[in-house]
């Protein structure tokens, strides 16, 4: 990959952007409402045409909305990496955004803040996310074309592990979506114990053995933060579940004693106050301020984990017929 030649970094966000973007919106409306099958044979008219020119203008909304977005995880990984993952490294910052780094930027296989490993990880994060912008879209493009022609590049390259008994990752990653769905759960008290041994009496293992999963495999194979983040995720699900819970439960018992009562000008406050739950009330309202401000998309993926299949997946995993 070349390196491109380094440019003055400027932000930019205009109203034109937006003008277009709002422009760009309404086509794909229009763009919806032509092709549905529900018109019948006409609206199967140049149907291929306008799903190419609908993929086109999403993509066209995507850099220009959320391009920023993309910038700031892709490059504040990149950052990241080149910081040897420092504490005192945040990703607050408008710095990442800022990094002169494209797909073709500073490229050297055997530089390890630069390497196939660090690239993909990036992407792959940035498509759980299911966005992608342009630049990165199209050169994952040739890459992924270049293999149906038998030539394998740079990014392409499996990383050598260097142990034969190397288990792969489809079963790490495996047993940790199962980890991420035990501790996403915890819905009440005692959840993760009943959760840890559900899988473990499905997997034909102690709980002790899924909880060593945690502790000491998967750290080892995917590493130590990326299994963290993603474990502290579920766990703020778990947290946003159960403060929405609470907080619907008290709004419930306030509204049915206002339907049981004459005075209809005691307020939420004073009632609260009066049944000692105004601290609580504050403080989970706080706490869903923060959570909101979290990663709902993925959040949302991880809501709809299915352990049933995890399990399936896993013994098929594990018998090599993956």
């Amino acid at each position: 990959m070349k390196k491109r030649s380094s440019d003055p970094v400027s932000l930019y966000r205009s109203n034109e952007d937006v003008k277009t973007a709002e422009l760009i919106f309404a086509e794909l409306i229009r763009l919806y409402r032509q092709s549905d099958p529900v018109h019948g044979a006409e609206s199967a008219h140049h149907k291929d045409g306008l799903a190419n020119t609908a993929l086109f203008e999403a993509q066209h909304l995507v850099d220009l909305l959320v391009g920023w977005a993309v910038d700031h995880k892709s490059k504040g990984h990149r950052n990241h990496v080149m910081s040897r993952k420092s504490e005192d490294f945040s990703w607050d910052t408008h710095g990442h955004e800022l990094t002169n780094f494209g797909w073709s930027d500073d490229v050297d296989v055997d530089h390890d803040v630069n390497s196939a490993e660090e690239v993909r990880a990036m992407l792959a994060r940035l498509l759980d996310y299911g966005v992608i912008s342009s630049e990165f879209g199209k050169n994952l493009a040739e890459d992924l074309s270049a293999l149906n022609h038998g030539e394998v590049r740079w990014l392409m390259q499996p990383t050598k592990t260097g142990s034969k008994k190397s288990s792969g990752y489809t079963i790490p990653k495996t047993r940790l979506d199962i980890l991420r769905w035990i501790y996403s759960r915890n819905w009440s008290h005692g959840d993760i114990g009943k959760n840890m041994a559900q899988v473990g009496e499905a997997l034909g293992v102690a709980p002790d053995h899924v909880r060593e999963w945690e502790k000491s495999y998967l750290p080892q194979i995917l590493g130590k933060e990326s299994v963290r983040a993603q474990l502290k995720e579920a766990k703020r699900l778990s947290s946003a579940v159960l403060c929405h819970g609470t907080i619907n439960h008290i709004h419930l018992e306030y509204t049915n004693y206002i339907s049981r009562t004459t005075c209809k000008k005691n307020t939420l406050n004073k009632w609260l106050t009066n049944n000692n739950h105004l601290d609580e009330y504050k403080q989970i309202c706080q706490e869903i301020r923060h959570l909101n401000n979290y990663d709902l998309g993925s959040s949302l993926v991880l809501y709809h984990l299915d352990i049933d299949e995890l399990i399936l997946l896993h013994r098929a995993a594990l018998q090599g017929k993956i």
